[in-house]
C-alpha cells in the first residue's frame, strides 16, 4: 500500500511530521472525542495526499492543515442530520469499514441485524458460487477489487460482476429471506440470532468467528498454493478452493504472502473503523495506535489505508457540498459527468467537498475568496483506473459558479455482459421476479469443453441414469418453452409492471419532504416531415415540503416565455407573457393534450400511463434502458379534439426513472412531434434551495388579476366567436349568486369567508381555509362567476 505513494512522499512526510500536533488540535476541536478526532485527522490526511497541493505555494503549512482540519469538523457537524435521513442498506456499502463509519452501529439494532444476515448469506453462497467468496473478501475482509482479481486469477470486470450479483442477492435476502432458491434449500443451516445490539468490537469479532468457523475441506500446502498462483498460471481458481481460502486464516495469509498483498492482521475491520470503545475525554497526548490508542505508527497506518480506500472507491452518486451543506446530488450514469452550480449563499465560502452516496469524501478544497484569494480556484485528484475528479470555483460573475467534472472511463463499456461458465456445483437461482439475467459466470472454458467432448464419445456416458434423467428433463423443459412461446404471452403485462414500479418510485421520491427535486429537460418540437419547429428548455422544481411544483419554459435564446405552478391540492396557475394568469383545478396529468399545453409534461411513467390509458403498448430493451412504445391509427383529421397518435417512453434500467419521452399529436390536419430528454436530475436539501424558486418570475406577471377558467374542453374557438363583455361593476344579483355558490360548497360553517364590495364597485371574495384541498373546492364552486371582471377572488391557506 505504501508503494502506491512512494514516488512522491513529500506530502506524506510533511503531514507525518506534524501528526502529534494535528491530533492535539483535532482533540481540542472535538472536545476530546478521540474517535471523532482520529476520523477528522484521517480524512484530512486523505485529501491532502490525494489533492497534493503545491507545497511551495503554501506560505504556512501548519495554518493550511489546521484550516483543513477545522473545516472538516464544521462539515461533520453540519452533515450529520443529512446522513441520518439518507441511510443505505448495509449491503450497498463497499465494506463493513465504510458502512460502520457512516452508521452508528451501537444505537442501531437494524444495522447489526443486517450485517449478521449478510454474513449468513455469504457463508452459504460461497459453497455454491464465487459470488459469496468475493463478497466476503470485499465486504468483511476489506480486500479491494484489484486485489480480489489477483486471488481469483481473473480481471476487474469479472470481479465487479461477481460483486454486483452478490449485492443484489444479499439485498433480496434481507427483504425476502425465502426468495433465493439456494437459501430455501439450506434447511440444515441455522440463521444467526438477531434483534439485539452489541459493541462494535464484539459484533465484528462475532462476524469474524462466523466466517472462520465455516471452513470446509483440507488446507492446501504452501507448495500447492504456489503452484496455483505461479506467474505462468492462466486458469482461474476453483470455486471450492476459493470458498476454503476466504474462511481459513492460515491459507488466506499464505496467498497474501505469495501475491505480495497485505496480511489479514493489517486489514481487520476493528482496526480499519477505529470503533473500539475509547473513553471520551481521554488523554490526547499522542497519536493513536493500531487498535484504538497507542503509538503514532498505528494511526498513520490507518490513514494510509483510508487513502487507498478513497483511491479505489467507485461512487454511484455524487453529493456536492459547500461549507458543509449539501447543495446537489447527481447519479453517475456515464463516463463523464459535468455539473455547474450558481452558489447564492449568504455566508462566506470557505471550502468545497464532494461525497459519494456512501459518504466517502472524495474531494476537498479550501477556498479563500477574493480579494484575498484568486478569482478562480480549482483542484483535481486522480483516482484508480484512470478516473479523475475536479472542481473549479469562479468568482468573476454576480454569483460564484462551481463546476464539477467526474471522469470514469470504466463506464464506457459497462453494458457488455461478462460471460463465464460456472464451475460451481449449483447454479445462481433467484426468485422469478428478481432474477438478474444480465449476470452470467465465467471459468476455464477450454478445459470444460474438452471434458464434455470426451464424454460425448464414450457410450457408457449415455447409459448412465443421470444422463438419461438430464435428457428427459431437457426434453420436457424444451416442450414447455416451445408451447409457451406458441401460445404467445402478450408483452402488456411486462409493460404494466414496469410502468407501475416506475410510477411508484416517482411518487415515493416526490413525497420526500427532506429534499427538493430539480430536473432540466430538453424539448424539441418538430413537424410531421421532421422539420424542427422549436427547441426549448424546461426547468422543473418539485418540493413535497412546500406542496409545490414550479415549471419554467425557456426559448432557444434562454428567455423565459411561460410558467406552470401547481399545488398539491390540485390548483394550477399558467403564466404567459402578455396574458392574464390562468388558474384552474387539476386532478392529475393533462387530459386534453394539444400543441398549446404539451410543454406542461415531463418524462414520467405516471403521466405516460394517464395518456395511453389501458391501450396496449410494446416493450423493447437496450443495454441501459427499457423502451415502451404506444401507437394507434389516426382518426378523422377534421376532428376538433387533438389526438395522441404515438408515444414512446424510455426508462433507465438502473432505477426505472423516466429519462426520455416522445409524443406525436394530431390536431386538425396537422401533426407534430414533441421529444423530451432529461439532461439533468438533482436532489437538493430544502435549505439549499432559495424560496424564490417557487415564486412566479416578475417577467411572467402582469397587473391583471388571475383568471380562473373552467378546465373542461371548450370546442368553440374563442378567437373566431364573439363573446359578450362581462360587466365591470358587480350587481346585487351577482353578490347573491356568490353567496349561493359558497353556501353550496359549505362555506357557511365557520370558515373565514367574506364577500364585500370595493370602492370601485367590484365584488371581492376573501377566504382563509385550512388546507389546499379545501381551497380547491371553493375555487371550483366559484367557477360560474369567476370569469367576470367584476369579481376578485383571494382565498389563502393558513399554512
Amino acid at each position: 500500500m505504501l508503494k502506491l505513494w512512494k514516488a512522491a512522499a513529500s506530502h506524506e512526510d510533511s503531514f507525518i511530521e506534524r501528526y502529534e500536533r494535528l491530533l492535539a488540535w483535532s482533540l481540542k476541536l472535538t472536545g476530546h472525542d478521540r474517535q471523532l478526532a482520529e476520523d477528522l485527522l484521517h480524512d484530512t490526511f486523505v485529501q491532502f495526499t490525494l489533492s497534493r497541493p503545491d507545497l511551495n505555494s503554501i506560505h504556512d503549512l501548519d495554518s493550511y492543515l489546521f484550516a483543513m482540519l477545522r473545516n472538516s469538523h464544521l462539515s461533520h457537524v453540519r452533515r450529520v442530520p443529512y446522513v441520518r435521513t439518507d441511510h443505505l442498506s448495509m449491503a450497498e456499502f463497499d465494506s463493513v469499514e465504510i458502512g460502520l463509519r457512516a452508521t452508528d452501529v451501537r444505537d442501531q439494532i437494524k444495522v447489526q441485524d443486517e450485517l449478521r444476515l449478510i454474513c449468513h448469506y455469504a457463508l452459504l453462497r460461497k459453497e455454491t458460487s464465487k459470488a459469496g467468496s468475493v463478497l466476503i473478501l470485499r465486504f468483511f475482509h476489506g480486500y479491494y477489487p484489484s486485489e480480489i482479481a489477483q486471488l481469483l486469477i481473473s480481471n476487474l470486470q469479472a470481479v465487479r460482476k461477481w460483486l454486483q450479483l452478490a449485492r443484489n442477492e444479499a439485498k433480496l435476502y434481507l427483504d425476502s429471506p425465502t426468495a433465493l432458491t439456494f437459501m430455501r434449500e439450506s434447511h440444515s443451516e441455522v440463521k444467526p440470532q438477531i434483534g439485539f445490539a452489541r459493541t462494535t468490537e464484539e459484533l465484528l469479532n462475532d462476524l469474524r468467528r462466523m466466517i472462520f468457523s465455516s471452513r470446509q475441506g483440507e488446507c492446501s500446502s504452501r507448495k500447492q498454493l504456489q503452484e496455483i498462483y505461479r506467474p505462468a498460471g492462466s486458469s482461474t481458481v476453483d470455486g471450492q478452493h476459493l470458498a476454503h481460502v476466504v474462511s481459513c486464516r492460515g491459507c488466506l495469509d499464505h496467498v497474501n504472502e505469495i501475491l505480495g498483498l497485505p496480511l489479514l492482521k493489517d486489514r481487520y475491520p476493528t482496526d480499519m473503523t477505529g470503533k473500539e470503545t475509547t473513553p471520551k475525554g481521554g488523554t490526547g497526548g499522542g497519536p493513536t495506535g493500531a487498535s484504538g490508542g497507542g503509538d503514532g505508527e498505528g494511526g498513520i497506518r490507518r490513514s494510509l489505508r483510508r487513502v487507498k480506500e478513497t483511491f479505489e472507491h467507485h461512487p454511484k452518486e455524487l453529493l456536492i457540498a459547500v461549507n458543509g451543506y449539501v447543495q446537489v446530488s447527481q447519479k453517475v450514469s456515464s463516463d463523464r459527468m459535468e455539473q455547474t452550480l450558481s452558489l447564492a449563499i449568504e455566508e462566506r465560502i470557505g471550502f468545497v467537498e464532494i461525497f459519494s452516496e456512501q459518504w466517502v469524501r472524495l474531494f476537498f478544497l479550501n477556498i479563500d475568496p477574493p480579494p484575498d484569494g484568486a478569482f478562480e480556484q480549482s483542484a483535481r485528484i486522480a483516482l484508480s483506473e484512470g478516473r479523475s475528479l475536479e472542481a473549479a470555483l469562479d468568482f468573476s460573475g454576480p454569483c460564484p459558479n462551481l463546476q464539477v467534472i467526474y471522469n470514469d472511463p470504466t463506464l464506457i463499456g459497462e453494458g457488455a455482459t461478462v460471460s463465464i461458465i460456472e464451475e460451481d456445483t449449483r447454479p445462481t437461482i433467484l426468485s422469478e421476479d428478481k432474477a438478474d439475467t444480465s449476470i452470467a459466470v465465467r471459468g476455464p472454458f477450454k478445459q470444460t469443453v474438452g471434458q464434455l467432448w470426451r464424454s460425448l464419445h464414450d457410450w457408457s456416458f449415455w447409459l448412465k441414469p443421470s444422463t438419461v434423467t438430464a435428457l428427459v428433463a431437457v426434453f420436457l423443459i424444451g416442450a414447455v418453452l416451445f408451447f409457451g412461446v406458441r401460445r404467445g404471452q402478450p408483452p402488456t403485462a411486462s409493460v404494466a409492471m414496469l410502468l407501475s414500479e416506475s410510477a411508484a418510485a416517482e411518487r415515493a421520491m416526490a413525497g420526500r419532504s427532506d429534499q427538493v427535486l430539480h430536473r432540466t429537460i430538453s424539448l424539441e418540437e418538430k413537424s410531421s416531415a421532421g422539420a424542427l419547429i422549436a427547441r426549448r428548455k424546461l426547468e422543473v422544481w418539485q418540493s413535497a415540503e412546500r406542496g409545490m411544483t414550479a415549471r419554467r419554459l425557456y426559448d432557444e435564446r434562454g428567455s423565459l416565455v411561460a410558467g406552470d405552478w401547481r399545488k398539491t391540492g390540485g390548483v394550477q396557475t399558467i403564466y404567459h407573457h402578455g396574458s392574464r394568469p390562468q388558474v384552474q383545478s387539476v386532478s392529475g396529468p393533462i387530459a386534453d393534450l394539444s400543441f398549446d399545453n404539451a410543454w406542461q409534461l415531463s418524462p414520467s411513467a405516471e403521466e405516460f400511463t394517464s395518456l395511453i390509458g389501458r391501450s396496449e403498448a410494446q416493450l423493447g430493451e437496450t443495454a441501459t434502458s427499457y423502451v415502451i412504445t404506444y401507437g394507434r391509427a389516426a382518426h378523422d383529421s377534421r376532428a376538433l379534439i387533438p389526438q395522441l397518435i404515438k408515444a414512446t417512453l424510455v426508462l433507465s434500467r438502473a432505477d426505472l426513472r423516466a429519462v426520455e419521452e416522445t409524443l406525436s399529436i394530431r390536431q386538425g390536419d396537422e401533426q407534430r412531434e414533441y421529444r423530451f430528454v432529461e439532461t439533468s436530475y438533482e436532489r437538493r436539501p430544502p435549505s439549499a434551495v432559495a424560496p424564490v424558486v417557487f415564486e412566479p418570475d416578475p417577467e411572467l406577471l402582469s397587473s391583471s388579476q388571475p383568471e380562473i377558467r373552467n378546465p373542461k374542453l371548450e370546442t368553440v374557438n374563442s378567437a373566431t366567436t364573439p363573446q359578450p363583455l362581462a360587466p365591470s361593476v358587480a350587481t346585487p344579483e351577482l353578490e347573491v349568486e356568490a353567496w349561493r355558490l359558497l353556501n353550496q360548497a359549505g362555506a357557511d360553517t365557520g370558515e373565514q369567508i367574506t364577500v364585500a364590495r370595493t370602492s370601485e364597485g367590484q365584488l371581492k371574495i376573501d377566504g382563509l381555509v385550512d388546507t389546499e384541498t379545501r381551497k380547491g373546492e371553493l375555487l371550483r364552486a366559484l367557477w360560474p362567476i369567476a370569469k367576470q371582471s367584476a369579481v376578485r377572488i383571494n382565498i389563502l391557506t393558513v399554512a
